[in-house]
C-alpha cells in the first residue's frame, strides 16, 4: 500500500472536541447573550459551514452586537488542540504530505490554523465552507483528490465519525478512525485513541 498523503479531520481530531457546536460554540454564544435562542443553531452552522453564510451572518443571527469582533474572540478562547497532534504530524511530514479535511466555516478555519501553526504542517486544507460541501457527501472528497492532485488509494484519511470514514472508503480511500473516547465501533474501520498510536500504525500499511 503506497500511501502518500494523510488527511486529518478538524474537530474530534486535532481539535479535542467532536461537537464543537455544542461544547464550544453554544457556550459562547450564552456568555455572549445570555438571553439567545440556540433551538436552531445546529441548522444555521451547517448553512454557514457550507458556505452559505458568513462568520458575521452567523453571529448577528444569534444577535452578538459585534459580530466580527466575536469572531476573533470565540477563535482566541475556545478550540483546543490535541496536545500530541503537532509533533507526531512534523515527524510524518518527513515521510508523507500532511493535509486537513475539515467541516467548518472557512473564516473560523483559517483562523484557527493561525492561531495554532498549523499552516508550517499542513500543505493542503479542504474546508466545507469554502469548497461548498460537506462531509460525508461524496463531492467534497472528490474535491479532496483533486486538490491533492492524488489518487484515494494513496491518501489515509483520519476521522472521528463513521459515516464520514464510510463515505470516504466507499470513494477508494484508505481510512482510520480516532476514537479519543473510545465509543463503540459498528463498521469494520481500524481504530486508534491517541496520535502516539498513528505512527505505529502506518508501519502496518
Amino acid at each position: 500500500m503506497n500511501i502518500k498523503w494523510v488527511i486529518f479531520d478538524a474537530m474530534g481530531v486535532i481539535y479535542t472536541k467532536s461537537d464543537d457546536v455544542l461544547e464550544w460554540v453554544a457556550p459562547f454564544l450564552k456568555e455572549k447573550n445570555p438571553d439567545v435562542d440556540l433551538s436552531d443553531l445546529k441548522d444555521v452552522y451547517h448553512k454557514a459551514a457550507k458556505g452559505e453564510m458568513t462568520s458575521t451572518e452567523f453571529f448577528e443571527h444569534f444577535g452578538l452586537e459585534n459580530p466580527a469582533m466575536a469572531m476573533y474572540e470565540y477563535i482566541k478562547k475556545y478550540p483546543e488542540i490535541d496536545e500530541n497532534f503537532k509533533d507526531v504530524a512534523y515527524r510524518l511530514s518527513e515521510n508523507y504530505h500532511i493535509a486537513m479535511l475539515s467541516n467548518d466555516l472557512d473564516e473560523w478555519s483559517r483562523l484557527l490554523r493561525k492561531r495554532f501553526s498549523l499552516e508550517n504542517i499542513l500543505e493542503k486544507a479542504i474546508v466545507s465552507g469554502q469548497v461548498k460541501s460537506a462531509k460525508p457527501e461524496r463531492e467534497i472528497y472528490i474535491q479532496t483528490i483533486t486538490a491533492l492532485d492524488a489518487m484515494p488509494e494513496e491518501c489515509l484519511f483520519i476521522d472521528d465519525k463513521e459515516r464520514n470514514l464510510i463515505s470516504a472508503r466507499n470513494l477508494g480511500f484508505n481510512v482510520l478512525r480516532f476514537n479519543r473516547n473510545n465509543e463503540q465501533i459498528i463498521s469494520n474501520i481500524d481504530s486508534i485513541d491517541s496520535f502516539l498510536e498513528l505512527e505505529d500504525y502506518l508501519k502496518t500499511l
